[in-house]
């Protein structure tokens, strides 16, 4: 089986952390690499995965053995990166939000498809086995008819220095944690998903956005209902509640490898537990994007997702541009 050369555009915890440890078990790939803006920084990297450190970005772009590039910097570098990524002519997974803008993830979507690239966007927890076995119980019809769907992703302040708390860097809840609830709704209500409502909080001292929730609905007038937050208990959580039964997931958006997470079913006062195998959600995560390049999964079809997803959060953006309320004491 051949492989493709990744190289990695920025020294983020996420990719020492979670990223190049489940790349170590892929078959498809190979890490080439690192940059960043100072090179002491890639030292930990090399140190334990290996690959040549770069001293800019520009160095690891210009590569011609590297194939794609793993981008993990900052919301509001997405954009820049990841034009400069696709003109480089390499293939780009980038972590999520895809960008800031529908309008700039779609300048992306463009380029990519007139260069023939492929692009992706990591919301690993579309990939755990967790979320196929709660598929295939709704299809099933052991939650009946659904009625509802809810999902949160919220936890407590991470710091001042943390880029998550400065909007020149893309900061803010919704273009962070919200993207993961919003992400789910849209996958369980379908393409016909459009935003109905939604709320913002901001406060003074963050100068983000700290917690906010949306309703969405789709053509059959399902409806889901997300919150999120990054200034608050943690909750990881996906409720659906249907006429026969309800299904709450409550590690569902973060489950590392080594856990086994629980799926809780709940009929009258019966509450029966499904516990999953262990799955690696990152690993999946770059298993998939191997199938987008070698054209097993549907680039045009991911591409789509990747495009609704910007204009949900978008909308969200503009409903709440204008009123833009501090939160409660």
């Amino acid at each position: 089986m051949s492989y493709w050369r990744i190289g990695v555009l920025g020294a983020a915890n996420i990719a020492y952390n979670r990223f190049l440890p489940a790349l170590e078990q892929s078959e498809r790939f190979v890490f080439a690499g690192i940059a960043s803006r100072s090179t002491s920084q890639c030292a930990p990297f090399l140190e334990r995965f290996g690959g040549r450190g770069y001293p800019d970005y520009q160095s690891l772009l210009q590569d011609p053995e590297i194939d794609c590039i793993y981008l993990p910097l900052p919301p509001a570098l997405h954009m820049e990166w990841g034009l400069q990524v696709l003109c480089a002519g390499k293939h780009l997974l980038m972590e999520k939000p895809f960008t800031t803008a529908a309008e700039d993830t779609a300048i992306l979507l463009k380029e990519a498809e007139r260069r023939g690239l492929a692009i992706h966007e990591n919301y690993m927890f579309l990939y755990h086995r967790q979320l196929q076995e709660i598929k295939q119980i709704m299809a099933l019809g052991e939650l009946g008819q659904i009625r509802m769907i809810c999902a949160a992703f919220t936890f407590p302040h991470r710091g001042a220095d943390d880029f998550r708390y400065n909007p020149e860097l893309g900061g803010g809840a919704l273009l962070d944690c919200g993207g993961y609830p919003l992400r789910i709704a849209s996958e369980l209500l379908g393409g016909t998903a459009r935003l109905c409502w939604s709320h913002l909080r901001y406060d003074d001292a963050h100068k983000v956005d700290t917690f906010g929730s949306a309703v969405l609905q789709n053509d059959r007038g399902l409806t889901a209902h997300v919150f999120f937050g990054i200034d608050d208990t943690y909750r990881c959580q996906l409720e659906i509640w249907g006429s026969k039964a309800s299904l709450t997931a409550p590690r569902f958006f973060t489950a590392p490898p080594e856990l086994n997470p629980s799926i809780h079913m709940q009929t009258g006062g019966e509450i029966r537990e499904i516990v999953v195998e262990q799955d690696n959600q990152f690993l999946n995560s770059i298993t998939f994007f191997a199938r987008l390049l070698d054209g097993s999964e549907s680039r045009p079809t991911h591409n789509a997702s990747i495009s609704r997803q910007g204009i949900l959060v978008q909308q969200i953006q503009d409903q709440n541009k204008q009123i833009k309320r501090k939160a409660p004491l």
